[in-house]
């Protein structure tokens, strides 16, 4: 990986759940680009054993039962079986336990609010599989995220389901101005043309780079 730029004061916060006595749920939200998914890739170094799956983008057509084939196709890839076809999630989250049931492991669900689509089945299955599996492995940290974090406000934070799950909620901004410039490290660049850049990526673009 490049030379991780920023993000330090996040990534330390991630980082202290690591010497938890329990399993920790942690939700990561913030606008499409800010760098969500490098940060959790930049903090799953941290682990011997992580897994992602992420949902796929709402594009017309695509149904709960594609975003179902979608993870059990990133199942199969990852823990190299053969894929399976589990039609509900709750079959789906108990095969996953099976295989996160010890150890330090990282489990991060990308999109959720995509993979979730319009199944409402999803999110009480994950409660259930988080009560009843996922929170056994005290070295277990699940991370969710969403681009989308009216949904995840909606869907989540507000919802009485979660209430006393949630470890902790990142809402991860924009590199300040400062920061960003530090991506240019010694390159001859004049400080004008490091604002024009910036001001049509926010700060955010600069972050996946």
């Amino acid at each position: 990986m490049k030379e991780f730029i920023g993000r330090s004061l996040e990534y330390q916060r991630l980082v202290s759940f690591l010497k938890g006595s329990v399993a920790s749920f942690i939700i990561i939200k913030g606008r499409r680009r800010v760098g969500k998914s490098t940060l959790v890739e930049r903090f799953a170094k941290e682990f011997p054993k992580h897994y992602v799956f992420t949902g796929l983008a709402p594009e017309k057509g695509i149904t709960s039962k594609e975003q179902r084939k979608e993870f059990c196709r990133q199942f199969a890839k990852q823990f190299s079986v053969p894929e399976p076809n589990y039609n509900d999630w709750g079959d789906i989250f108990w095969a996953l336990a099976e295989r996160v049931n010890k150890g330090r492991i990282l489990l991060f669900l990308d999109e959720i609010s995509w993979m979730a689509g319009e199944d409402r089945t999803f999110l009480p299955k994950l409660k259930d599989a988080w009560d009843r599996f996922y929170k056994k492995n005290p070295k277990l940290i699940l991370i969710v995220c969403a681009s989308a974090s009216s949904w995840i406000d909606k869907n989540i934070l507000s919802s009485t389901a979660f209430v006393g799950r949630i470890s902790y909620t990142m809402n991860l901004k924009p590199l300040p101005l400062d920061v960003c410039s530090e991506f240019w490290g010694k390159a001859n660049i004049s400080a004008y043309e490091k604002l024009k850049v910036m001001v049509v990526t926010g700060g955010c673009a600069l972050q996946s780079a």
